[in-house]
């Protein structure tokens, strides 16, 4: 092989890493960890007007940690994870979190 054609396949080479690796950074701003989850979650209910009756809370909070669930499954499901542990434990911790949060409701209600 001609020094050339070595120059030019190093060239090659050298802009697909570097296109591997903008494409990597990429993913790793978009990619989300459990306290991002849940800090969205949170953000989400916090949003939720005070005027809303009981039943409108409810509704809209349930239908929030119904987004940020399928969320986190297209998360782990564009990385292909989709059968991942990890993606059953952080849905386990946010549904945790999410309990809290409406026990937490439940309990200032009665006061």
């Amino acid at each position: 092989m001609s020094d050339e054609k070595v120059a030019t396949e190093l060239t090659r080479i050298r802009k697909s890493l570097n296109q591997l690796h903008t494409d990597l950074q990429a993913i790793k701003r978009k990619r989300k960890g459990i306290a991002d989850w849940i800090s969205l979650y949170f953000a989400y209910i916090r949003a939720i007007p005070a005027t809303f009756s009981d039943e409108e809370w409810k509704e809209s909070e349930k239908i929030l940690y119904e987004d940020i669930v399928a969320q986190v499954k297209g998360d782990f499901a564009a990385r292909g994870m989709l059968q991942s542990g990890l993606k059953e434990k952080w849905l386990q911790i946010l549904e945790r979190k999410r309990q809290k949060v409406l026990q937490a409701r439940k309990k200032s209600k009665q006061e």
